[in-house]
Parts: structure tokens; C-alpha cells; sequence
């Protein structure tokens, strides 16, 4: 890495040059695949998007623009760096660059003049919005328009409902496609259903479940806290995905209960925080399911590889041996890298939306 020194915005063509001609002498190149324009609040989650970033890079290079929105203070600044990443710790012949803005709250209109000269031209731009996803916020909406695909994390969100709501109104006016992190988070777990439940006869067994409930990581964390999100889109998707028509939710000591209908009978769906200290927060454990003739499916991690499912179904007639489904391994960033290169926005994640956005609201972090 070359060492990194504070610039004004009009000298980061000149440390890009300088730059690469640091690495020419040793036969290293600047590689970009697409621009990553990333906004983040200077808060307890900015090292974890730093982390989420750099992971990216060891799989895919690219030209990072990070902005960094500050607290406000009495004298207001843009701070400016240029930096140059390795996308791996190996030999490799190329590396990446990272323009670092700081800005305080009262030169926030001036971040998207900083960041559309600094963009490679004729490359896709994925915009990471790592703040709370506000209808009316001015910025959000002009980097939008910049963008290819918008990628949000509901993570920061107040509850799962009200992020529902605020995207369900962004994508009325966003001229780009949209995601969401914990929707690409549990992508194993959908492609786990999918493969599971393949024919028709398996889908009519699911249809006419009885109860779901499903297990999540509820460990604690600096950096996550609405665990129960993930969870929460799956059992949406799993009804949306069935036809359960939704009738009404609650929540008991902060712990979600729903109640679904289908063909005149109630289906019954909890969410059960547990614990796992070799996942992250908010990943799903494991899921169970009981149908009306009273065949059980249950879902778990494999103790000791907490990466591979084990799939046990049981009858009255029978009990089958279980079977097996490798999920992706723990790592930051594979969340993001699914979503820059998924086509459009998921019509399964608006339909969830659609269904999440008429829960009633449970508590936050903070209550």
C-alpha cells in the first residue's frame, strides 16, 4: 500500500497518478470491474462497512468511493484521501483505489459533486446507502440516480416495517434497481426450500402446514442488533411464496408470533432467538415445521460445521434419513457481492415487502 495523505478533491487526479506510477516499478495495475460509491454515518457500524468493502475487493476489483457523514461541529471540513488496495494478500498483479470523503452535516449537498467526476466512466455503480433509507432525504435520492443498483442495509433501520414502507416509496421514484443485505443474507436458506420442496406433492405438504418456527442467532453485537430480520424475511417469503393469506401478528416478551390462513385453517409461525458463537448476528439456526397429517420437517445446523444443513423429514408412516445442504460459509461482504451482480429488483423481495409493511411495528433496539 502506498501511504495515504490528506488532499483537496481537486488533487485526487494527481495522487492517482501517483499513485500508479508507485506500482508500475513493480509491475502492479489498477483493476476495476464496476464503481462501489459507498455512504456511511462515522458511527460503531463504519468499521464493519470498511470490512464489508474490502472483502469485496478479493473477489471482484473495483474504484471504491467511500463518504463518510461526520457529527456536525463547529467548523466544518472535507477531509480527502487516496488510497490504494491489494485485493489480496498474494502476489497479485492488481490492486484497487479508494477515494475517501469526510464531510460534515453543512457540506452534505456538495457529496455528489465530489463523487461524479471521480467515477469511472462507462463502468456500472452500485451505491452501498448505509444510513436509515429516508423517502425525503435529498442526497439519498441524487446518488440514487447516479446508480445502477442501490443496495441498503436494514440493519439500520428503526424496525423492519417502517424499512418496508420507506422502500416500498423509494422505489416509486428511484430510477435504479434496489436490494437489501439481510434479504441476500438468507439466500441459502431460500435455495435450501426451493431444492427441498421441488414437486408438487411437496409444495401441497407445505401448503398445509400447521406451525413454523424458526431459530435465529440472537448473540449480541456492537454492530447488529434487529436479528430477527432475516427470519422475519423468510417466514414472509415462505407465505407470500404459498399463498397464506396474512391475519394478524404480535409479540411477546419482544419475540414475534404470526398468524397466517389458508383453505380456512390457521397456520401459526414463531420466531425463536437462540445462540451460536461461530455465526453472525442474525443468521437463521434452524427451522421446523409441522403439517395438518402431522409430518414434521426439521431444518438444523450440522453441530461442529455449522455450514451444512441436515434436513430431517418424519411421518407417521416413516422417518427418512436426513439429508444434506452446504451453505456458504460465515464471511463479510459475500452479502454484497450477491447483490451487485443479481439483475433487477426481486420480485419475491417486493412481494415480502408488500407483506411485512401491514405487521404491526415491534420494539427497537432501544426500547
Amino acid at each position: 500500500m502506498v501511504s495515504s495523505r490528506e488532499i483537496t478533491p481537486k488533487e485526487i487526479n494527481s495522487e492517482l497518478k501517483r499513485i500508479w506510477a508507485d506500482h508500475k516499478e513493480g509491475d502492479r495495475t489498477p483493476a476495476s470491474l464496476f464503481n462501489l460509491v459507498v455512504h456511511a454515518r462515522h458511527d460503531r457500524r463504519e468499521a464493519y462497512i470498511q470490512k464489508v468493502v474490502r472483502n469485496v475487493i478479493r473477489r471482484f476489483p473495483c474504484r471504491i468511493i467511500f463518504v463518510v457523514e461526520t457529527e456536525p461541529t463547529t467548523n466544518d471540513f472535507i477531509k480527502t484521501t487516496v488510497t490504494d488496495l491489494k485485493a489480496d494478500e498474494t502476489e497479485n498483479s492488481v490492486f484497487c483505489e479508494m477515494i475517501t470523503f469526510e464531510v460534515t452535516p453543512n457540506y452534505r449537498e456538495r457529496i455528489p459533486f465530489l463523487i461524479e467526476p471521480n467515477l469511472i466512466p462507462d463502468l456500472p455503480v452500485y451505491l452501498l446507502w448505509g444510513d436509515n433509507p429516508k423517502v425525503k432525504d435529498p442526497l439519498s435520492f441524487k446518488l440514487e440516480n447516479l446508480a445502477t443498483r442501490t443496495i441498503f442495509d436494514s440493519e439500520v433501520t428503526n424496525t423492519v416495517v417502517e424499512f418496508s414502507h420507506s422502500i416500498l416509496e423509494l422505489q416509486k421514484a428511484a430510477k435504479c434497481e434496489i436490494a437489501d443485505l439481510n434479504w441476500a443474507r438468507m439466500e441459502d436458506w431460500r435455495q435450501l426450500f426451493a431444492l427441498t420442496f421441488n414437486c408438487k406433492e411437496q409444495i401441497e405438504c407445505l401448503t398445509s402446514a400447521q406451525s413454523l418456527s424458526i431459530s435465529f442467532n440472537n448473540s449480541e453485537s456492537e454492530c447488529f442488533c434487529h436479528n430477527q430480520i432475516q427470519a422475519t424475511y423468510l417466514q414472509a417469503w415462505i407465505a407470500t411464496s404459498l399463498g397464506w393469506e396474512f391475519v394478524s401478528n404480535k409479540w411477546e416478551k419482544g419475540v414475534p408470533k404470526y398468524i397466517y390462513s389458508h383453505n380456512q385453517k390457521n397456520i401459526e409461525v414463531s420466531l425463536i432467538p437462540g445462540s451460536h458463537p461461530d455465526l453472525h448476528p442474525g443468521r437463521i439456526l434452524s427451522v421446523d415445521i409441522t403439517t395438518c397429517d402431522q409430518t414434521t420437517y426439521a431444518f438444523t445446523r450440522k453441530e461442529g460445521h455449522p455450514h451444512v444443513a441436515m434436513i430431517h423429514k418424519a411421518s407417521q408412516a416413516a422417518c427418512e434419513l436426513p439429508t444434506f445442504h452446504l451453505l456458504d460459509r460465515e464471511k463479510s461482504g459475500r452479502a454484497l457481492v450477491r447483490e451487485i451482480y443479481h439483475q433487477g429488483t426481486s420480485e419475491h423481495f417486493n412481494n415480502v415487502l408488500n407483506l411485512i409493511k401491514n405487521y404491526t411495528e415491534g420494539p427497537t433496539c432501544h426500547d
